[in-house]
């Protein structure tokens, strides 16, 4: 995916020692804590050429709610199958929890007096409290407004009766560089009643071809020692609720560590780690100066990365680089008044200039059929169905936009705006060939757990990043998993969103979706899926972060046209004139909610 051709583009995003969670790059910042010496800026990943983010995930219908996202980084195959692996350990280490947990559950479930069972049928049951599934007919309740979407039990939420297990994985980049890549994957966990968060830190040393944890950043087991101690005496005064002698030199302890704007190494630990789970994150940052002596050659290299931070690199550009075994302070860094590379920034005369994706649409017609164009319709008159796309962008997006392209057919895109941060000119693309761009919340965390504050982060944050993009905020939300909630609603509504849920599910209860490869449907079954549940009207979810989906997408045209179908938006299914808007009562078992 054509990228701006430079790295080192910083979007700050701030975090308190003791208090708030972090949030993946993003164009504000979530916390201003001015001189915080914890504070991370973190790597713009639009900025980095050749970089895609890559999904895995279980279909809505699950009995688990799992979203994995991590990047895949140009010419770097060794740490592709680092973070790879990492996001398969993690899955595969959510599933042994949630099996181990599924008789606490089923027992406490009773004990608080709910009904008898679990939330692991696949057939659905009250996997949330009560909650429908999404996608499946409402055989009751004919005052439901929205058979695509899933209502909770909001007081079964909170206590934790019968919430599916929830595990989402995102990722910053905390360096970007020559020399080096940090990529931070964070892990929001719930089994239970509980939410768990965690970070673990790789990095990448390009001039090895190897990638290591962030122990990999200090020059042995000595040093080691030394940082445990440091720690502890930076920990002092935190309050009694952090046990400074839980801080041992275990590697397992300091699985997550960066650096900030002036190199001082930030030790991050996990909820519940060091101290009282009520503590929130906990993260100590060590003086550059102390820092320095303890680190390894990756380490040196990691620690200037960020001190260019006000700087960009533009490959070709000759620009000089710690040496492999340079100390710290400075030896080996680059001429400059302040120390960094002076070299261009990014839109400056002489820089690179963004290589986007984004078709001239100055010559295109979308208005008239035929291939690379797409046939206005009446609703009202001929058969309409809707493809929707979720999830994306991802590496899949382009070729699948081709392929609509070609076949003369629309479709809405349900983006998730940490995804769309790394590739936000697919955004414009989707936009100019007439496709329509929904919002699917920031980091795919299911939002009927969430404060109102915080559903409003999720959907607001992927609202502006959208508008900017586009050029138009989206009317059309579609809440991750398709579960909503009263408070779900109420922030959608205030944001001028339209809730969609979908009729026709092409991926079963037990499978997966995207780079998983395990258990994940073949495009002929997506097809015959898509195709055989199709009727007047109806919303057919398909993801584009999977390879077999958009495999599948000449035969679902092919097939839903061979019966008369015409491809529509859904805001021209439900919503713009010409439409049938009598869909948008619920009447019918369609998808689509009412407006805001």
């Amino acid at each position: 995916m054509p990228k701006a051709r430079f790295v080192g583009g910083m979007a700050l995003s701030a975090f308190a020692a003791a208090g708030c969670g972090l949030f993946p790059a993003s164009s504000k910042p979530d916390v201003v804590v001015p001189a915080n010496p914890t504070m991370i800026r973190y790597v713009d990943p639009s900025a980095v050429d050749g970089l895609v983010t890559m999904t895995m995930t279980e279909g809505e219908e699950s009995p688990r709610r799992v979203h994995i996202s991590y990047p895949r980084l140009k010419d770097a195959p060794v740490m592709n199958e680092a973070l790879r692996t990492e996001a398969e350990r993690q899955l595969l280490g959510f599933h042994a929890a949630t099996e181990a947990a599924r008789p606490a559950a089923a027992s406490r479930s009773q004990a608080d007096g709910s009904p008898k069972g679990d939330d692991t049928q696949e057939d659905g049951g009250d996997g949330d409290g009560g909650a429908q599934d999404a996608g499946r007919p409402d055989m009751g309740g004919a005052d439901r407004a929205r058979p695509g979407a899933a209502d909770v039990d909001e007081t079964a939420v909170r206590r934790g009766i019968g919430a599916r297990p929830e595990l989402n994985v995102d990722w910053q980049l905390v360096a970007a560089s020559p020399a080096v890549f940090g990529v931070r994957l964070r892990t929001g966990r719930h089994v239970g009643v509980d939410w768990g968060r965690s970070s673990r830190t790789l990095w990448y040393d390009r001039t090895r071809d190897r990638v290591t944890g962030s122990s990999g950043l200090l020059s042995g087991q000595a040093a080691l020692q030394e940082l445990a101690r440091l720690v502890r005496e930076g920990l002092a005064g935190r309050g009694a609720a952090v046990e400074r002698d839980r801080v041992t030199a275990d590697p397992a302890l300091f699985d997550s560590m960066a650096f900030n704007l002036n190199g001082d190494l930030v030790v991050e630990f996990d909820d519940c780690q060091i101290g009282s789970c009520a503590l929130g994150r906990v993260a100590v940052a060590v003086p550059a100066e102390r820092a320095g002596t303890l680190l390894s050659a990756t380490g040196h290299r990691a620690q200037y990365s960020p001190r260019a931070a006000g700087r960009t690199y533009l490959p070709g550009m000759s620009e000089v680089w710690p040496e492999v075994d340079a100390p710290s302070g400075g030896a080996g860094a680059p001429a400059g008044a302040d120390g960094t590379a002076a070299v261009p920034e990014a839109g400056a005369p002489g820089a690179a200039a963004p290589d986007t994706n984004t078709p001239d649409t100055s010559t295109s017609d979308t208005s008239t059929s035929g291939e690379g164009a797409s046939e206005q319709v009446d609703c009202a008159e001929v058969k309409c169905v809707a493809l929707t796309f979720d999830d994306g962008p991802g590496p899949e997006t382009p070729r699948l936009l081709d392929m609509l392209r070609g076949l003369g057919a629309r479709a809405t895109f349900f983006t998730v705006g940490a995804n769309a941060a790394a590739d936000p000119w697919l955004l414009g693309r989707m936009a100019a060939e007439g496709h329509e761009v929904g919002n699917h919340s920031w980091a795919h965390r299911d939002l009927s757990r969430l404060s109102t504050s915080k559903i409003a982060d999720a959907l607001g944050r992927t609202q502006e990043l959208i508008k900017a993009h586009t050029g138009q905020a989206p009317t059309l939300a579609r809440a991750p998993y398709g579960v909503e909630s009263e408070e779900v609603r109420d922030t959608a509504r205030r944001l001028g969103l339209t809730l969609v849920g979908w009729d026709v599910n092409t991926v079963g209860s037990a499978e997966t979706v995207g780079v998983a490869t395990a258990g994940r449907p073949g495009a002929e079954t997506i097809a015959r899926r898509a195709v055989e549940g199709a009727h007047d009207g109806a919303v057919i979810l398909l993801h584009d972060t999977c390879g077999t989906a958009v495999d599948a997408v000449p035969a679902i045209v092919e097939g839903l046209r061979g019966k008369g179908y015409a491809l529509v938006t859904v805001g021209e299914l439900y919503g713009e004139p010409g439409s049938r808007t009598e869909h948008a009562e619920g009447s019918g078992g369609n998808a689509a909610a009412g407006g805001p």
